[in-house]
């Protein structure tokens, strides 16, 4: 059982590895954090045209201190935040 808190500490160690890497897809300046224009241009890339109000409605909600931007601490909140969401949706719920 002693192995057990080494497999959940390498999980996280790989999650946040993998959140780092989402992260590095949307900072385009490698900054450290992600602007409007960095959020349109990956947006862009998938296919999507937003215009730039909802582009800074989408900044907006997941910038906690308010300077216009998100870090990756405000990321994680966000990714977490929607992995809960869905593990909480039920599957057999119409």
């Amino acid at each position: 059982m002693a192995n057990m808190g080494g497999i959940s500490e390498q999980s996280a160690e790989d999650e946040e590895e993998e959140l780092r890497q989402a992260f590095r897809v949307f900072d385009k300046g490698g900054c450290g954090y992600i602007t409007a224009s960095d959020l349109r241009a990956v947006l862009q890339c998938m296919g999507e045209d937003l215009t730039e109000e909802e582009i800074d409605e989408m900044i907006a909600e997941v910038d906690i201190d308010g300077d216009g931007r998100i870090d990756f601490e405000e990321f994680i909140a966000c990714m977490c935040e929607d992995k809960t969401d869905v593990k909480r949706q039920d599957p057999f719920d119409d």
